[in-house]
């Protein structure tokens, strides 16, 4: 597990990617998608493949934390670390290693927290992280497509 963690750290640090999974010396997941988009498509791709991987990832906040769990990963290492992450982390007997511990992850414009750790910081559970995480990325891609629909008609409504 050891040898993983370095050498997803290693891979991650390459600047290669966003996110990279690794289990008994052998890559299994790399994303370059920002916003979990990566790791949750991996909870689906994997299934039980990454039971017991190593994890690296440029962010984890409680969000990723929680669906590092549901992947099953037994080590994160990340550049850039929530105390709600750790403190879950932790609980779980998720090893982890970082380079920096903050108080939460910040939104974009650096004015709130992130959208994904306010659908998370209440939520302890793995599954229903899981569950809250796709039904925000359903409700802004309905959103998105409102949008789109409202553009292309010149902002008046298609209905």
């Amino acid at each position: 597990m050891k040898d993983d963690l370095d050498l997803a750290r290693k891979i991650l640090q390459a600047g290669d990617c966003r996110l990279v999974i690794v289990k008994e010396g052998e890559v299994l997941w790399q994303s370059d998608d920002r916003m979990l988009l990566g790791l949750l498509a991996s909870v689906d791709a994997l299934g039980t493949a990454s039971q017991g991987a190593s994890m690296a990832d440029v962010v984890v906040g409680k969000a990723a934390a929680l669906l590092a769990r549901a992947v099953g990963v037994e080590a994160v290492y990340t550049p850039l670390l929530s105390r709600r992450a750790r403190d879950y982390l932790s609980q779980q007997g998720i090893r982890m290693e970082y380079d920096l511990l903050v108080k939460g992850i910040l939104n974009r414009s650096r004015t709130d927290l992130c959208p994904l750790e306010q659908v998370t910081i209440d939520i302890d559970d793995a599954e229903m992280a899981l569950e809250a995480i796709r039904d925000f990325y359903a409700r802004m891609s309905t959103a998105n497509s409102e949008s789109e629909k409202s553009r292309d008609f010149g902002g008046l409504s298609s209905t």
